[in-house]
C-alpha cells in the first residue's frame, strides 16, 4: 500500500533505526520496520518532519498494532515544526503510569495497545544521564517530563541527543514510543524530541 507519511521520529535502534511517523491523510500512526518481526531499519536516514510518499505493507505485532515494512520511499517535502499540531496526540496517559508495560499483560489482552507511538506537547523535559556503572554499562539519556500530571523519567533514543548536555528544554513535542520485549516487559522510549 502506498502511504504519505509526515516523520516524526527517526531513532536508534540496536545498530540502526527506528522510523515513525503519521499518515499525511488519516493521522494514523505509521512505524516503519526492516521485517515482520520488527527488526530495525539499515542505511536510511530521513530526518523528522519529512513528508515521505511510501510502500509500505503492514506487519501488526500484539505490542506495536501500527508496524508496517518498507518497500520503498521517497522524500517529497518538508513540514514546519508550526505544521505539526493538527498530528498531536491527548491520550489520558502513557500506556499507564510507569516506564514499561509487562508484556505477559498485552499477550494476555488485559492490557490493549490500540497504538504504540504517541506525540504529546510538554512545558518542560529534564535531560539528563543516568550513571550505569554499577551495572556495567554506559551512561544512559534520558529525559523527565509531566504529561497529564503523571511525571515520566524515560530513555532518550533520538540521535540528535547522543552528546546531549544536562539541560531543561521548554515547550517541546515528544515522541513517545513503546519499544520490544527487553526482560519481560515492553518499555517507554522518547524517540524524538522536536
Amino acid at each position: 500500500m502506498k502511504k504519505r507519511i509526515l516523520v516524526l521520529a527517526n531513532s536508534i535502534k540496536h545498530q540502526g533505526k527506528c522510523l515513525a511517523g503519521k499518515d499525511i491523510e488519516t493521522k494514523e500512526w505509521i512505524r516503519v520496520v526492516g521485517d515482520s518481526s520488527g527488526k530495525e531499519l539499515h542505511n536510511i536516514n530521513i530526518p523528522p518532519l519529512s513528508i515521505v510518499d511510501m510502500e509500505l505493507e503492514p506487519a501488526p505485532l500484539k505490542h506495536q498494532p501500527d508496524n508496517h515494512v518498507l518497500k520503498s520511499w521517497n522524500i517529497v517535502g518538508e513540514a514546519d515544526i508550526s505544521q505539526i499540531s493538527p498530528y498531536l496526540d491527548a491520550p489520558h496517559d502513557l500506556w499507564g503510569i510507569g516506564h514499561s508495560v509487562f508484556y505477559q499483560y498485552i499477550q494476555d489482552e488485559l492490557v490493549s495497545i490500540p497504538q504504540s507511538l504517541y506525540i504529546v506537547p510538554v512545558k518542560n523535559i529534564q535531560l539528563y544521564w543516568r550513571d550505569r556503572s554499577d551495572i556495567g554499562k554506559e551512561p544512559q539519556r534520558r529525559g523527565r517530563f509531566i504529561y497529564n500530571s503523571t511525571l515520566y523519567d524515560l530513555p532518550i533514543t533520538d540521535p540528535k541527543f547522543e552528546y546531549m548536555i544536562e539541560e531543561t528544554l521548554s515547550d517541546k513535542c515528544l515522541t513517545i514510543s513503546l519499544g520490544e520485549p527487553f526482560n519481560g516487559s515492553c518499555y517507554k522510549i522518547i524517540a524524538s524530541i522536536l
